[in-house]
């Protein structure tokens, strides 16, 4: 159970409120006793028990009491009720102002990981200010810009995929408040770059487009940022529609947890797990190269054949959707312009249905830069836009300045 603040001050105010009646009652009404047989045995009081409270035991136990040794039974629990309302009452409103003291509990530990707002939703503490953090982020904003500068012809993108870390919905306990490194890293690229994030309205936003135990987005929040591309991108070129989805996969019910379940070091219930459900979208033919290897990416087939493993901690998003250590090339040969993406696990999900507007695409994952020779891959692929995007960690851990080691 999640102790929030408003919870702790009822449940304080119910307990005193028992008391003070029992005491009451003690003194006042146990005078006479209801006219029992022989046979018959009063029920006892019970020994109070902070569990049994909570889950309801002692309260039943009491009122059964209570009918056998009060007189005046049904004159005290008018009067309860009447007291159990003005608790009510007084709770919300020290909770109402404790809330805007800021002294709620929005996290709660869970294992090495935490709880978001008393729900299944799992994250790490949120991102806070580092030095180092910084300058990692103003290297890499520089190097886009560099880039962007060394290739004028092209068109650069910036797409930041904000996770629960970049959120700052938390009161300020202990310091829990995020830094908006999305804004840091906007402010450090120059106006000829377009940037966009992920946005949030809610939390029953977030709740709908990411997973519970993964950083990652769902296949609700990847068609988000599908057509935040697409969006962003349509103010240079003519993109047309986002392309339709034939059908939400989930591979019956296939159950799983993600990145932060894995490491919370504890068990989570079969409810709280994740289902693992893909868009499959209505593209055109086209073709895949896995380095200079023409082959399919992930394990989709296999998956669409039935062979599927359901063991729980098997890392179906990483799997199905396959891991890119080497440069993933699709050809639709449909478009009027050729695309560079130089992204992280985020892009993964979203690769197929964004390639299909281009001609050509390219892929390279932000940890195999140093392996790649990127002016021979825009040269060869005749590449005229480029998009950066991924999560925090790939702003201030991976640099396109192949001489720095990969974080």
């Amino acid at each position: 159970m999640v102790w929030k603040m408003k919870k702790r001050i009822y449940q304080i105010f119910c307990i005193s409120g028992m008391i003070i009646l029992l005491g009451f009652g003690t003194a006042y009404f146990l005078a006479e006793q209801r006219t029992m047989s022989g046979a018959e045995e009063l029920t006892s009081f019970p020994a109070f028990s902070f569990s049994a409270y909570l889950e309801g035991d002692f309260q039943d136990s009491f009122e059964q009491a209570a009918k056998d040794q009060f007189i005046l039974y049904d004159r005290s629990v008018a009067w309860n009720a009447d007291w159990n309302a003005k608790v009510k009452g007084a709770g919300k409103r020290i909770s109402s102002f404790l809330r805007g003291k800021g002294l709620r509990e929005e996290l709660e530990p869970f294992g090495k990981v935490y709880r978001m707002y008393e729900s299944e939703w799992l994250m790490n503490l949120p991102y806070s200010y580092e030095e180092e953090t910084e300058a990692a982020y103003r290297k890499k904003a520089g190097e886009i810009n560099d880039f962007a500068n060394a290739h004028p012809d092209m068109q650069v993108y910036v797409y930041y995929c904000t996770r629960a870390e970049d959120l700052n919905w938390f009161d300020e306990v202990e310091g829990l408040k995020s830094y908006p490194w999305y804004e840091l890293l906007k402010g450090s690229l120059q106006d000829t770059i377009r940037f966009d994030r992920m946005k949030f309205r809610d939390f029953s936003e977030y709740q709908s487009r990411m997973y519970r135990t993964d950083h990652h987005w769902n296949h609700i929040g990847a068609a988000v940022g599908y057509a935040d591309i697409l969006h962003m991108m349509s103010k240079d070129y003519d993109m047309g529609m986002a392309k339709s989805i034939l059908k939400e996969q989930d591979y019956g019910n296939l159950l799983w947890i993600g990145s932060r379940a894995r490491e919370c070091g504890r068990n989570v219930e079969n409810e709280d797990m994740d289902i693992f459900t893909v868009n499959e979208y209505i593209l055109p033919q086209h073709r895949t190269w896995f380095g200079n290897k023409e082959q399919d990416i992930g394990l989709k087939k296999s998956y669409d054949n039935g062979a599927v493993n359901r063991e729980i901690g098997f890392d179906q998003y990483l799997n199905y959707f396959g891991f890119e250590s080497d440069v993933i090339t699709l050809r639709y040969d449909s478009g009027e312009h050729n695309l560079l993406i130089i992204g992280d696990s985020f892009a993964r999900v979203i690769r197929e249905p964004l390639s299909s507007h281009f001609k050509t695409t390219v892929f390279v994952n932000f940890r195999i830069l140093k392996q790649v020779d990127l002016e021979k891959i825009c040269q060869e692929n005749e590449i005229d836009t480029v998009l950066f995007m991924g999560q925090q960690d790939a702003w201030s851990g991976y640099f396109l300045n192949k001489e720095e080691e990969v974080k």
